[in-house]
């Protein structure tokens, strides 16, 4: 078991790959070996996954670490003569705008570097749990598998999640509850609900780019709110409020896609009173709160849901594969999302 120091300066993440570092170059690690899973090396050193995963990621990019898809992380050694990647020539002549980033975000292109989508390790997730479920559906009546659903998702999952948001703080009935295809299915959705083409909208700057690029093609006028580590600047949030007048603010609450910053219970207030006080709403996408090592604010447990529509997502913290998201809202609203989601208009 290793020892980290816990009341030294030095993060612990950093105490992690350079202990992990001088294993490998005195040879107590063999090159080629397989290092601890990130989640059995959390538990060992008694620190959260994200902490393990920094670690593992900082010696990946040193070269002493080579990550495997679906098998983990081996041992290697930085090398000068690293080659050029091979060039996809699919690639060549292509133009890479918004359209093309948003239609090819979840290809299956293992030899493309997809940045900004936020997706987890491979052995981060449960991926036998997943097949051992679906096997186990599969041996079920074929009934449930040839009809439609309910527009509102199912309910047994509703249920479930209602009482996730329950320990969130966030207090909704299963009929404020839309299940979605993923969490970019629910953006859309809020941003089709709330917006007019020409229509102002405010994101976090920087953003994640899938969102920005699917509000640009949606005729929306897209404005960015500086990013700090208190969450969105919100001298800069009024003062941009007050000049532009939005429809909308789309700000990620819990470590934020890219930044990774988390809102501050200060900030979070003043995001509230800036939407009463310029009348627009906002979609807090919270996909990420389960990877939180603690609770953290959320604007809809401190609003509600009186001007906040909440989104969050299985697809991050289980399979991006299965693409289930949700829509937690207004009691007012809930119709009016299951019309939008059967509909294209």
């Amino acid at each position: 078991m290793r020892i980290l120091d816990r009341s030294a300066a030095t993060p612990l993440f950093h105490q992690l790959s350079d202990a992990l570092r001088r294993d490998i170059e005195q040879g107590k690690l063999s090159i080629g070996s397989r290092v601890p899973s990130v989640r059995l090396m959390a538990k060992e050193c008694g620190i959260s996954l994200i902490t393990v995963v920094n670690a593992y990621n900082r010696l990946v990019a040193e070269g002493y670490l080579q990550p495997r898809r679906a098998s983990g992380y081996y041992v290697s050694l930085p090398s000068r003569n690293v080659p050029a990647p091979a060039f996809n020539a699919s690639m060549a002549g292509v133009a890479v705008d918004s359209e093309w980033l948003v239609s090819h975000v979840f290809a299956d292109a293992s030899s493309l570097l997809m940045p900004g989508c936020g997706w987890l390790p491979e052995d981060w997730l449960e991926g036998e749990q997943i097949r051992h479920a679906l096997s186990t559906l599969a041996r079920k009546s074929a009934g449930s598998m040839v009809r439609y659903g309910n527009p509102y998702g199912y309910q047994p999952l509703r249920k479930a999640l209602q009482l996730t948001l329950h320990a969130r703080s966030i207090e909704v009935d299963t009929e404020q509850i839309i299940l979605t295809q993923g969490a970019s299915q629910a953006l859309n959705l809020c941003a089709r609900l709330f917006l007019k083409p020409g229509d102002t909208v405010f994101v976090d700057d920087p953003m994640y780019a899938n969102l920005v690029a699917m509000l640009r093609i949606g005729g929306y006028r897209v404005i960015g709110v500086p990013r700090t580590l208190n969450g969105p600047d919100c001298v800069q949030l009024e003062l941009l409020a007050a000049h532009h007048r939005p429809r909308a603010f789309f700000t990620n609450t819990s470590l934020q896609n890219p930044t990774g910053t988390s809102t501050s219970i200060a900030s979070a207030h003043r995001i509230l009173r800036a939407a009463e006080n310029f009348d627009f709403q906002i979609v807090e996408d919270d996909i990420f709160a389960d990877l939180q090592p603690e609770r953290g604010i959320s604007l809809a447990a401190l609003d509600q849901l009186h001007r906040v529509t909440y989104i969050g997502s299985l697809s991050k913290s289980i399979s991006p594969s299965l693409r289930v998201g949700f829509i937690a809202c207004n009691r007012d609203l809930t119709r009016e999302f299951a019309h939008k989601k059967c509909s294209k208009a």
